[in-house]
């Protein structure tokens, strides 16, 4: 199974290109960046000679089986359209697009030409959160009927200023770009849609969309979601040992479900349940490596197996929109 990778950026780089070129499911064949210099360092480190600052020229390639759309959000649309249109198959990196009516056609699309459109919401790879999905599936706490999705930080400053600036405009803030992976796992764990989301935000540091918001969210099955989403915790600290807090709560019926990541590394996983306490910690990386297999064989057996769908990735931007737009007229 042969990829390219579309836009060679900070995510290609820490995660797409490396789970691709150690992948026994998956051969990297091609590359593509509007930076040649970068192109190039890239292609050596890694061993691929298909460089290409033009996409449209990886998009060419017969025997390219699937891309990677790792551009930034604006310009998804656009790329992945082109990707269905030459026969590929895609992993966009999320979110899907920054336009609602976009993300319509880029999935009717994908459905006419018979091509897989995967987004990459990783959360749903982590063993801990497939673990969590796989216990809510089981009845093992019953209904869910509460959800806390809480992720404060100091953002994508750790990448640089510039990429923060971009994420803040381009990006539309925090609630868009990383907001997106948990309108998905509300849905995800409720196995219920958006009924109604009321936002509110801040706009601490003056840029043009919010970087603090929380969105209360009633799915149609009755379960409430909370989604706290901000780039402002810890932004005033000069060490790069910024602390954070990551937590989500799952409350069912029958019982809860933690997985609290704040403040360090490791992961601390607490489901009380009809079959007891049962506490662990864990430490685990990001699991490119499990998505790009996944995908490999969703595409060799013709559907998405356990990865996020391009209806999954529109239904998380409208949701993230909805909360967004509230917030932006709010503050006008």
């Amino acid at each position: 199974m042969r990829f390219g990778v579309i836009g060679c950026g900070t995510v290609a780089g820490y995660g797409h290109i490396p789970a691709l070129a150690e992948s026994t499911d998956a051969e990297l064949a091609a590359l593509s960046d509007l930076r040649k210099e970068h192109l190039e360092q890239l292609g050596a480190k890694y061993g691929v000679q298909r460089l290409y600052t033009d996409y449209h020229e990886l998009l060419d390639q017969p025997d390219i089986d699937a891309v990677t759309v790792a551009t930034p959000v604006g310009s998804h649309y656009e790329v992945v359209m082109a990707a269905l249109r030459a026969g590929k198959h895609v992993f966009c990196e999320k979110p899907l697009s920054s336009d609602v009516e976009q993300g319509k056609e880029m999935v009717a699309y994908a459905n006419q030409v018979g091509k897989l459109l995967a987004v990459n919401f990783e959360m749903r790879a982590y063993d801990l959160m497939s673990r969590s999905k796989e216990l809510i599936d089981a009845g093992k706490i019953g209904e869910v009927c509460y959800m806390r999705l809480l992720y404060n930080w100091a953002g994508p400053r750790w990448a640089g200023d510039d990429r923060h600036r971009m994420l803040m405009t381009e990006g539309k803030g925090p609630i868009f770009d990383c907001g997106v992976h948990f309108f998905d796992l509300a849905r995800w764990f409720s196995g219920s849609d958006f009924q109604s989301i009321s936002a509110a935000g801040l706009f601490v540091e003056g840029f043009e969309n919010p970087d603090q918001v929380v969105a209360t969210c009633k799915m149609r099955n009755g379960a409430i979601a909370v989604i706290d989403e901000g780039w402002v915790y810890g932004h005033t600290v000069t060490s790069p040992q910024r602390r954070f807090v990551h937590r989500i709560d799952i409350v069912g019926t029958k019982g809860t479900i933690t997985t609290d990541r704040s403040y360090g590394n490791m992961t601390t996983y607490v489901v009380q349940s009809s079959d007891g306490v049962h506490i662990e910690q864990s430490k685990e990386a990001k699991p490119f490596d499990r998505m790009y297999a996944l995908f490999a064989r969703s595409i060799q057996e013709g559907r998405l197996i356990d990865l996020a769908s391009g209806q999954d990735g529109l239904a998380a931007v409208e949701a993230a929109q909805t909360a967004l737009q509230q917030v932006l007229d709010a503050s006008k």
